[in-house]
């Protein structure tokens, strides 16, 4: 990382995706989760310790940035997966605590997208992406799909916190979840969904 609140930042991230993995009590399906901050411990100190590895780590994100447009969209795909797995793997809702190998993977997640907006930029290349973007015709194409995911996102987003309903089919997350919050639960001593009489 070339500047200092990008390195306190991304270090950050890892330390607190580090802790709430530790607070985490994964199932058997999660096994990911350690061989992820393993690679997250191994690239950092890559980046941080000064060796051959490292220019070469540089290097590679250098010549990636070469072509601002492949660039943008490995970082708008990454984006989509990364969200996209969380919403389909734990489906976060209204009135669910996320639990702390969620927490482990968003703040994993983030770590990773601030490695790969920050590790090793510099002004004059941000300039020269600047401006071969500004000459390419797909950055149009590109604006149009980051504005698509944005959107999509954000009213996931709304829909998840805000909007949640029972449906006809009573097997989807948004069913169970408005059960779990506005449903009767637990039926009272006469078998009914009603208070206690």
């Amino acid at each position: 990382m070339k500047t200092r609140p990008f390195s306190v930042i991304w270090m950050l991230l890892l330390a607190a995706a580090t802790f709430a993995a530790s607070q985490a009590h994964p199932e058997p399906s999660e096994g990911w989760l350690l061989p992820l901050l393993i690679f997250a411990w191994l690239l950092t100190a890559i980046v941080l310790i000064p060796s051959p590895l490292r220019s070469q780590l540089l290097a590679g994100m250098r010549r990636l940035r070469a072509v601002p447009i492949l660039y943008w969209l490995i970082v708008l795909v990454y984006v989509c997966i990364a969200v996209g797995l969380w919403l389909i793997a734990y489906q976060p809702t209204n009135g669910r605590a996320l639990r702390p190998i969620e927490f482990a993977y968003v703040l994993w997640t983030l770590w990773l997208l601030v490695f790969l907006v920050g590790c090793g930029i510099d002004e004059p290349q941000l300039r020269t992406m600047g401006v071969k973007l500004s000459h390419s015709k797909l950055t149009g194409v590109l604006i149009t799909l980051t504005t698509i995911m944005i959107i999509f996102f954000a009213g996931e987003a709304y829909l998840r916190i805000f909007y949640i309903t029972t449906d006809g089919y009573g097997f989807t997350a948004m069913n169970y979840w408005w059960y779990e919050n506005y449903g009767w639960a637990n039926p009272n001593s006469l078998g009914y969904r009603d208070y206690e009489p």
